[in-house]
Formats: C-alpha cells, sequence, structure tokens
C-alpha cells in the first residue's frame, strides 16, 4: 500500500515536471517564432517599399530649362518640366558647386515651371552646368553648358533632342532635321533619343517619317541665349 502511495506520488510529480516544462516551452519558443514572423513581415515589407521606390525613381523624367533673367542679366532663371507619370518633388538646385535650396512639387505631365531666378555672380568659372535633385535621390542635368560673355548668358552650340514615343506606327523611323545648317537625318525606334548640335542661330525644323509618309512635323527658332535647347517629343 505505502509502495502504491509513493509510485502515485512519483507520477504526479513527473506529469507535473512535464507540463512544466512543456509551459516554460510554449512560454519561451511560442514569442520567439512570433517576433521572428513579424521581423519577416517587416522586412518584405521594407523591400517592397525600397523597390517602390526605386522604381518610382526610375520613371521620373524631368527637362530642365536656364537661361539669363530678362530683368536682370546676371542671374539665372531655371525653369523645370516633368514629363512623368508621377509628382516629383525638388530639394537642391546646383551650379557648379553653388548650392540653392528647393521646396518645390512639380506635378506629372506639367508645362514649365519657373523655379526662380538665382545670383551666380559669386562664381567665375568659364562654364556653368546647372542641374537638380529630387527628393527620390536622382539628379537633372540641363544638357548643354551655359557661358558668361560681355553681352550676357548664352550656350556655346544649339541642341535638338528628338525622342519618338507617342507614335503608333511600329519600326524605324527616319528624323529630318533643316535650317540654316545642312539637313541632318538619323534613323530611331521608339523610346530612342537622337541629339543634334548645330552652330548657326535660326529657325529649325523636326520632321519625322516613316517610310515616305510624314508622321510628324514642327518648327522653332533657335538663338544660343534664350533658346538653346529644343526637346521634340513625337
Amino acid at each position: 500500500m505505502l509502495f502504491t502511495g509513493l509510485s502515485y506520488r512519483r507520477g504526479t510529480s513527473t506529469i507535473l515536471g512535464t507540463l512544466i516544462f512543456v509551459g516554460i516551452m510554449f512560454t519561451a519558443v511560442i514569442p520567439m517564432f512570433l517576433v521572428m514572423k513579424q521581423a519577416d513581415t517587416l522586412n518584405e515589407m521594407r523591400k517592397f517599399e525600397l523597390a517602390r521606390f526605386d522604381e518610382e525613381r526610375d520613371i521620373e523624367n524631368l527637362y530642365i530649362y536656364a537661361h539669363e533673367t530678362v530683368t536682370d542679366e546676371s542671374k539665372l532663371t531655371v525653369e523645370v518640366e516633368n514629363k512623368g507619370d508621377l509628382s516629383a518633388k525638388l530639394v537642391n538646385l546646383w551650379v557648379n558647386d553653388e548650392f540653392f535650396e528647393l521646396n518645390k512639387l512639380i506635378p506629372p505631365m506639367s508645362g514649365k515651371e519657373d523655379l526662380g531666378s538665382f545670383d551666380v555672380s559669386r562664381l567665375l568659372d568659364f562654364e556653368y552646368i546647372v542641374m537638380v535633385t529630387t527628393d527620390r535621390g536622382k539628379i537633372f542635368v540641363f544638357d548643354i553648358p551655359l557661358t558668361w560673355t560681355s553681352s550676357g548668358w548664352s550656350s556655346p552650340i544649339i541642341l535638338i533632342e528628338v525622342t519618338i514615343e507617342n507614335l503608333k506606327e511600329s519600326g524605324e523611323f527616319k528624323i529630318q532635321i533643316t535650317g540654316p545648317e545642312p539637313p541632318r537625318e538619323a534613323m530611331a525606334q521608339n523610346n530612342e533619343l537622337r541629339c543634334f548640335t548645330f552652330e548657326t542661330k535660326g529657325t529649325y525644323t523636326v520632321e519625322i517619317f516613316r517610310g515616305s509618309k510624314s508622321l510628324h512635323s514642327e518648327y522653332k527658332y533657335l538663338d544660343f541665349k534664350n533658346n538653346p535647347i529644343w526637346r521634340v517629343s513625337a
């Protein structure tokens, strides 16, 4: 009878010990698994946010324009045009090593937006490069350098950029530019950028052909001061 009582108490102690051990394991392990699961979820969310951020940065598409200020030729007026599908927030503007802080939100598919007139008279460089940065970390540069002369700001060349992205035709296109200089021609595919430089001011015409068929034509007067660059998107 005594032996049976001792065995019963030992069995009860074993069961209680096992239950306590299992309880401790559940108390320690399950919260650890929950924390690890939460960390994995947060990590996946962070990876998704970074991937989306990189995608948004990649599709930012801004055009920068710089020319002398009409009321004060020693200053530079900078304009921006957002050709992208997302709003872009501009945070910095650089003219060579001169820094200007911005806080300008540019809506998508907008016309030219004036960023202001900037005094760069402290700079003594021969050529001036203008660029802006967005809050996503992307940099956009005015495509040609500006120079300062006794007659004011000017560019050393005239630049025409042609991008074919909206035409519904497929295949290869011919770009033809006529103006004061001999005609220029080049072949291009959809979403391909072609650049042409000139050294004579005047009225230039850009025409795009598919075979012998003219699909797009426009013209513009270009000079070295106020219109040194022309971006054509057909």
